[in-house]
Order: structure tokens, then C-alpha cells, then sequence
């Protein structure tokens, strides 16, 4: 019966709860053993063992692309992609179509890139790399292809409510099944088509990593070069040194949020700064400046301090709201 009302109502959070919860898990996972490794690391350098886990950095490497794999999934499912627009200076009347048009395009992409991640999977698997602990990299290559294809099922069961616009949403798979058997590829007006449709479909409130991968895609296309070349490179970032930092900062700036932290971290500041014109922006800037002294890095500081402030702000704007005050 709870199903049924959830149908009704349009919320199937419901019967959708415990598959949630496993790709929640399953992340969470993650972003611990991403962490674990290189404390124990550590540990074992300061008992003097050395290399206490040996392929623990390639490892956390290749963790980082699962992370980013299931973050999108979640993203995707939480409708929290990150996009340029969503359409609200249109009339209502074209909202909904615009979406659509919108989670077509996206669609077509993400079949791109998954079908390029796919080929570039089974190329590493020929190869037989291994990452550490006999765990191949085709495997975390391979994850790709299936997390953008739940990128692109997510996109078209939320472009539309009804039935019929999400089979038109899905019909954007044909488009690089189109491309990949065009045999004219000198035709410069198909990729200026193709580029303006990313483009506006971008406005639309597409997706900012579809808008970049497609044109990447597009470009890879039209220079004869195969998409694999796009998931390629997106492997190629996820093996620098630094980038696990990002997400294990950000994890830390959520901890720190849900301890307590950022409430005292800016009623410090608020105490010092907050009488001053505009106290709460300077607050909050003083309060960046401090942690950047910590991370060495503003970019990792406002992945980290977004999650650690924004709830601070929030709570802000409403109390001055209820005040009567300016916001």
C-alpha cells in the first residue's frame, strides 16, 4: 500500500530506499578505504616498517575514479549534477519540452562515453595490467562504462514524468550509433550543429560534464580519432598524485560541518569581525584565509569549507529572514 501512494503521489523514494542505501554504502566505502590507506601508510612510516601496504598510492589512484563514478550515480539520482541553467527563464509551457530536449542530448553522450569506456576497458584487459593486490586495471576502467550509463538512464527518468518522454529521452542513444556509421566525416556544418546543440542544450540545463565530454567527443569525432581517447583522458587525470585529495578534503569539511565545527569556527570570527559593514561576508572570507593556512590550497579550502560554512550560512539567511532584516 505505501508503494502504491508513493506511485501516485510521484515520490518512489519509497521502494527506491533500500537501493539508496547501497549506493550510498558502497560510497561511503569507498571514500573510507580511500582514507585508511594512507593513514595506515603513514602509521607504518612513523613505527619505521616503510612500505606498510605496498600499492596502497596506485591503489587510492584508482579508488578516486570509483569514487567519482558512484558520486555521479548519486548525483545523478539526487538530480545534483552541476549545470549552467535550469530553464526558468522560459515560459511554463516550455519547460518541459526543454527538458527533455535537454536529457536527450545528455543521453547521447553518456552512450558515447560509455561505449568508450567500454573499448578502452577491453584494451586494458588485453594488456593485463595490474593495479595492487592482483586487482587488474581494466576493472576500474570498466566501471566507467556502466557509470555513465546510469548517468544516462537517471537523465532520462528525470527529463520527464510521463512514459513517452522518457522513451524520447532514451531515443538519444541512436544519435552516436548515427555517428559512428556516417561516412562523410569532412562535413563541417554536422559538427557546427553538433556543438550548437550541446551548447543550447546546456542553457536547457544539460549537465556541465555532458556539455564538456560531448564536445570533446564531437571534436575527437571529427578528427577521426576514437572517442575511447575522451575516457582515456578522464583515467589519465585520475592517476595524478594530488587529486585524491580533493575528495578526502571535502570528506573532511563534512565531518568537521557535522561535528560542530563550522559553528565555532565562525562565531570566533563572528565575535572578532561581525559588528564590522557586511560582517557575515567578511566572517566567512577570514574564516577561508584561516583554513587555507592549514591546507596550503584555496581550491581543496572551498571544496572543504563549502560543505563546512554552507550550513552556517543557511541558517543565517533564515534568522535574518524571521529578523525582518536584509538578507
Amino acid at each position: 500500500m505505501e508503494e502504491v501512494v508513493a506511485t501516485r503521489t510521484g515520490n518512489t523514494n519509497t521502494a527506491a530506499r533500500p537501493w539508496h542505501r547501497a549506493e550510498n554504502a558502497f560510497a561511503g566505502a569507498l571514500l573510507a578505504l580511500t582514507a585508511l590507506l594512507p593513514l595506515a601508510e603513514g602509521a607504518g612510516r612513523l613505527v619505521g616498517v616503510g612500505n606498510l601496504i605496498p600499492g596502497s598510492i596506485p591503489l587510492v589512484q584508482h579508488l578516486t575514479l570509483l569514487i567519482a563514478v558512484a558520486g555521479g550515480a548519486i548525483a545523478a539520482r539526487d538530480r545534483k549534477l552541476l549545470a549552467l541553467s535550469t530553464a526558468t527563464f522560459l515560459p511554463e509551457r516550455f519547460k518541459k519540452p526543454a527538458q527533455v530536449v535537454s536529457a536527450m542530448v545528455g543521453v547521447s553522450v553518456c552512450a558515447c562515453l560509455a561505449y568508450g569506456s567500454w573499448t578502452f576497458a577491453m584494451v586494458e584487459r588485453e594488456a593485463g595490467d595490474i593495479v595492487a593486490f592482483g586487482l587488474p586495471v581494466w576493472v576500474f576502467v570498466w566501471a566507467m562504462a556502466p557509470g555513465f550509463a546510469v548517468l544516462g538512464l537517471r537523465m532520462a527518468w528525470n527529463g520527464s514524468p510521463s512514459l513517452a518522454g522518457r522513451a524520447i529521452c532514451l531515443a538519444g542513444v541512436i544519435v552516436p550509433i548515427a555517428l559512428a556509421s556516417w561516412e562523410s566525416l569532412g562535413e563541417l556544418p554536422l559538427l557546427q550543429y553538433g556543438a550548437l546543440a550541446l551548447l543550447g542544450s546546456a542553457v536547457l540545463g544539460m549537465p556541465i560534464f555532458a556539455v564538456i565530454g560531448g564536445l570533446a567527443a564531437l571534436l575527437f569525432w571529427y578528427e577521426y580519432t576514437p572517442v575511447t581517447a575522451v575516457p582515456l583522458a578522464a583515467y589519465q587525470l585520475s592517476g595524478q598524485p594530488l587529486l585524491p585529495a580533493i575528495p578526502l578534503f571535502t570528506l573532511g569539511g563534512y565531518i568537521l560541518a557535522e561535528g560542530g565545527a563550522s559553528q565555532r569556527l565562525v562565531r570566533v570570527f563572528s565575535t572578532w569581525l561581525g559588528w564590522l559593514p557586511g560582517g557575515l561576508a567578511v566572517t566567512t572570507t577570514v574564516a577561508f584565509a584561516f583554513f587555507t593556512s592549514f591546507t596550503g590550497a584555496s581550491g581543496v579550502t572551498i571544496l572543504s569549507l563549502g560543505g563546512l560554512i554552507l550550513p552556517v550560512l543557511v541558517k543565517w539567511r533564515v534568522w535574518r529572514a524571521r529578523e525582518g532584516g536584509g538578507l
